[in-house]
Order: C-alpha cells, then structure tokens, then sequence
C-alpha cells in the first residue's frame, strides 16, 4: 500500500533459488524471510476539537445548536487534508430549558388611588426553571401585562351603632366608631368629603336617686345662746326613700346648721297699782327669763332674779282721833 503519511507496508520478492535459479520454496530449508514490513512515514493531517461546545445559539430558551471549532493538529491546513469520514461533529443540538413569563397576583390593595378609579400593578418576570433571568430570554410578543385598571370605590363614611350610655341614671353620653371607608378597608377621614358624622351624643338613663329635703329645721338646741338646728334630708328614688349610698354624697344638703336664740337675761314689767289705797301696800310685776325667742325656764338665767314685789305707801288712811275728854 502505497502512503504519503502515517503507517503503510513496504514489499520484497523473497525466492528460494539454487545455482540454476528458483525453485519451489519447500526447498529451503530455513523460514521463509518477510515479504512486506511495516513503514511510518511523517505524520498525516487529523482533525483537532479545538474548543468546546459554545453557548447555545437558542433565542428564547428553546432547542437551538453550540458550536466549536475544528483544526489539524499543529497548523491549520485545508480540510480536505483530512479524512472527511472521521471529522467530529462541529455542532450538536442543545436545550437551555424553556423560559416563560411568570406573573404575581395583582395585590388587593395595589391599586394606586384610595378612592375611585386607579391602576394597579404586578410583577411580570423571565425565569428559567424558576430563576430569574433577563426579559430578553423571554418572547416579548407574549409578556403578560404588567398593569390594569381598579376601582376601589367611592370613600364614604361608615358608622356604627352608638354603645351603651356613659351613666346609667340622668344624662350621659355615648359614643360609636366613625371611620372614612372605601370599598376595602378604613382610610384616612380626609378622603371623605362629607362632613364627618358625630362620634358622640346625650343620652338619658334612668332618673337619679337625689336627696329630698324633707322638712325645714328645727327649734335650736340650745336654750340660751349658740346651738345647732336640724332638719330632716334623705335619698329618694320616684318618691320613695333608698339608702344613703345611691345619692352623691358630694351633693347632699346639710342637716344642721349653727343657731343663737340669744343670751337669757332677765325681763322685768313695771310694778302694779299698789295692793292698798292708803296706808303701806305691796306692788308686783312680771318676772322672766328670756331669750331671743321667748320666756325659759328661770334656771337659765344667771343672774339673781329681780324682785317680783315691793312695797308701796299709799294716801294717808282715815284715822280715829279723839277729839275731847270723856263727857261727865
């Protein structure tokens, strides 16, 4: 075989031969020398993988080809150098995984406004077996929107019932919860544009136990001088009488108060007619011991008692007078 390069075979006539010429080779006794040996000569072209596979040439994540290149070894000749039959593939087929949009929720409360009609907005990415990666990895004629329209609704405001009374006797107030609302949820009361409903009002329990004053005060306690008076005040509920402890204690009127009916001293009328005509008599006056009010008991009067009588002349009262001697 005859070769440029790499290992071929070389031949020789090899004849087993006496002094007339060949004969038949089982004349010989020896082995029979090689006709053909083996011959390298210098080495023949090959193919060289210069590099590996490329990045995959797919646009949006399909199936698409990487490439490497391809030489001789040592320097790079013409391909056709080389045996074409055993040339390794240049390219193969490849599959990066698909790549698609993946889309939030839009989020209840991602509208833009707080009332009325808004934009709401989600987040649209490109991910590849759950990665995120470049849009550009994803067919941008099939991204998802990223925004639509919302309407949360007109804000207006929303009351509850109003709660129990502050008191549960006279008047009070109550109060209820007053928020500024849309269709979601509570916002801030400047997005109302009514004017915002009452939180609290009067409100009336039943009536209130109250002192009753019920009578005026006494006579003074003292019989001369400083003293104190009393009257009568108690807690009623519709006209009857309660105990004390439902009343404001803080409101009740006073039972007592100081009274002076005076110093007692001694009152004296003027003497009477004389108990005679003529002659030496008695004359009496009235006596007492008062105070501002009236006559008392003598024994509050300190002093000695005035005399209640005293003696009084009168005329001269008619007298027999003798006027002679006895008659003979």
């Amino acid at each position: 075989m005859l070769v440029t390069c790499g290992t071929g075979t070389q031949t020789r006539t090899v004849e087993c031969r006496n002094n007339n010429g060949m004969v038949q080779d089982s004349n010989c006794n020896d082995p029979k020398p090689a006709t053909t040996a083996n011959l390298m000569e210098k080495n023949c072209p090959d193919w060289s993988i210069d590099d590996t596979f490329g990045e995959c040439d797919a646009m949006w994540c399909w199936s698409g080809n990487s490439n490497r290149n391809l030489s001789s070894d040592g320097s790079v000749v013409v391909d056709s150098m080389c045996d074409p039959s055993t040339k390794p593939d240049t390219d193969r087929s490849c599959d990066v995984g698909s790549c698609n949009w993946f889309t939030d929720e839009y989020g209840a409360c991602s509208c833009d406004v707080t009332c009325g009609a808004g934009v709401e907005t989600r987040t649209v990415t490109c991910r590849m077996d759950g990665s995120v990666v470049v849009d550009s990895m994803c067919d941008p004629s099939t991204k998802p929107t990223t925004d639509r329209s919302c309407d949360v609704g007109s804000c207006n405001w929303f009351t509850d019932e109003y709660g129990a009374c502050s008191v549960t006797c006279g008047t009070g107030t109550q109060t209820r919860t007053v928020e500024c609302r849309n269709n979601n949820a509570m916002v801030q009361d400047s997005n109302c544009n009514d004017p915002k409903p009452a939180t609290t009002a009067n409100c009336n329990g039943a009536n209130c136990p109250d002192w009753s004053i019920d009578d005026t005060f006494g006579e003074c306690d003292a019989t001369c001088g400083a003293g104190v008076e009393t009257r009568t005040v108690t807690c009623r509920l519709g006209g009857s009488v309660v105990v004390d402890s439902m009343c404001d204690p803080s409101t009740k009127p006073d039972t007592d108060r100081s009274c002076d009916v005076g110093s007692c001293n001694w009152f004296t009328d003027e003497y009477g007619a004389c108990s005679v005509t003529c002659g030496t008599g008695t004359q009496t006056r009235t006596v007492e011991c008062r105070n501002g009010n009236g006559m008392v008991q003598d024994s509050n009067c300190n002093d000695p008692k005035p005399a209640t009588t005293a003696n009084c002349n009168g005329a001269n009262c008619p007298d027999w007078s003798i006027d002679d001697t006895s008659v003979k």
